[in-house]
């Protein structure tokens, strides 16, 4: 029998936007191992700022639109910032993996693609 964990559950559902997750993922972090969350946060500048200033809506319009910005490749600048967003969240992913103890996982629940959280893995999986 796998021992109770605290974050056993959803810490994200209903979504998977970047920011929405990167949020969530962000805050779980902070609770289980600040001092990661606190590197991550710091590895992740441009993106945090972005997210804090609830600036995501506008950047991510600004790299779509290539009529509101007339002779600028904004398709550059789209690629940019999905790299450094998908980094960000790569890098929460990984970190929340590292916490998460024996007998469960980290990632999308088995039945909801966008459900994430902890979850038991079942004995036959071990």
């Amino acid at each position: 029998m796998t021992k109770p964990f605290a974050y056993e559950g959803s810490i994200s559902y209903g979504t998977l936007r970047p920011r929405d997750l990167i949020s969530a993922f962000s805050h779980a972090l902070e609770d289980l191992n600040p001092m990661e969350a606190k590197g991550i946060r710091q590895d992740h500048k441009a993106v945090y700022r972005v997210l804090d200033a609830g600036l995501w809506d506008f950047v991510e319009e600004a790299t779509l639109n290539d009529d509101r910005w007339p002779g600028v490749e904004t398709g550059r600048w789209r690629r940019t910032w999905l790299e450094k967003s998908d980094s960000c969240l790569e890098a929460l992913q990984d970190a929340l993996e590292a916490q998460t103890p024996d007998g469960y996982y980290f990632g999308a629940h088995e039945g909801d693609g966008a459900d994430f959280g902890f979850w038991p893995v079942e004995p036959t999986e071990w």
